[in-house]
């Protein structure tokens, strides 16, 4: 009789909304990039996402993350992120979570201080962070644009006037 995997998760809490990280066990996913990464867990690995993010454990509005090593060298820390829809390319308040988790439990290790680069299937990220003793106490990030390969994106908005992202 084959046992049911047992997940390791850290639960942190961003804007009052539980936010797992999955410490272990993670999938071993092939791809050259965490897009491609993404692709394959959800082609062979999804039940982890659904049994974590659904009733018992989850709820309609859970999103989470796995961690991973990264595919490049020069980058600190690959993230797959996970909710009940599925596997969105970027989430913004997941990855302040996660990324308090990893520095804070020291899970990661920067290859420079106060700051990581970040694959995520939306590209690259460059987080940013303080602490105070062993605690992170901001996060900030910058997400490149190669998942558009538009440097810009601009919208006229009637009631903002012209945005720019």
């Amino acid at each position: 009789m084959n046992k049911a995997p047992i997940f390791d998760c850290i639960d942190p809490h961003t804007v009052g909304n539980l936010v797992p990280l999955v410490k272990g066990p993670r999938p071993n996913l092939v791809g050259k990039n965490m897009m491609e990464k993404r692709l394959h867990f959800l082609g062979e690995f999804d039940w982890i996402r659904k049994g974590l993010m659904f009733e018992p454990r989850g709820h309609d509005m859970i999103s989470g993350s796995f961690y991973f090593e990264p595919c490049e060298p020069q980058n600190g820390v690959a993230i797959l992120f996970i909710e009940t829809s599925g596997c969105l390319p970027m989430y913004g308040h997941v990855l302040i979570g996660t990324m308090t988790i990893l520095l804070q439990e020291k899970l990661i290790q920067p290859k420079v201080e106060d700051k990581v680069r970040v694959e995520t299937p939306a590209g690259l990220v460059e987080v940013n962070y303080k602490k105070d003793g062993d605690k992170v106490t901001a996060i900030r990030f910058k997400k490149h644009s190669q998942l558009s390969g538009i440097d810009r994106w601009k919208n006229k908005a009637s009631s903002f006037g012209r945005t720019q992202f």
